[in-house]
């Protein structure tokens, strides 16, 4: 019985050990904005630069910033942006820092992108300058409160892949 109950013991241990969420990094609260539409903005920093506002999308595999976000920011310049570009596509850029409130990810990878869809959800609902998407977000257990209008994000011990650099392989 008792050697049951040691190996009960152990493996709760080592359970626990093993759990996905960091142990020392705490909770952070982030306010977030319901649009008419139902998609969910978010306010961010990239390279300490803005505040912009992305849509917080949890089906998006990558996370993107219009062409007029990163001139802003200097990733390209103002005449780069203004330049015709196969499907809105301006290439990818690995960003020193990327924040969303509180919570900053450093060297995350984000492609500029003019989306068609973004553009004319700004003209409804105000300027939109991106997604946050899956390179972001899954590195945290996300809680989404819309009755508080807040996000909940639980920082993990989990790196996501490159995501483009798996499609292209």
């Amino acid at each position: 019985m008792r050697r049951v109950l040691f190996l009960d013991v152990l493996g709760l241990l080592c359970l626990l050990s093993t759990s996905s969420v960091a142990a020392e990094a705490p909770s952070v609260i982030v306010p977030m904005e319901v649009l008419r539409t139902k998609h969910i903005t978010v306010q961010v920093k990239v390279n300490d630069v803005g505040p912009f506002r992305l849509v917080f999308d949890t089906g998006a595999p990558y996370s993107f910033i219009s062409g007029r976000a990163a001139a802003k920011i200097g990733l390209i310049t103002a005449e780069q942006a203004q330049q015709p570009s196969l499907f809105g596509m301006r290439g990818q850029k690995t960003v020193n820092s990327f924040s969303v409130g509180d919570v900053r990810v450093r060297g995350l990878s984000l492609m500029i992108l003019d989306h068609p869809l973004l553009e004319l959800l700004s003209d409804v609902e105000g300027p939109i300058d991106g997604i946050v998407g899956f390179n972001f977000f899954a590195r945290f257990r996300t809680t989404i409160e819309y009755a508080t209008s807040q996000l909940t994000l639980t920082p993990v011990d989990y790196q996501p892949p490159e995501v483009l650099s798996h499609l292209m392989a």
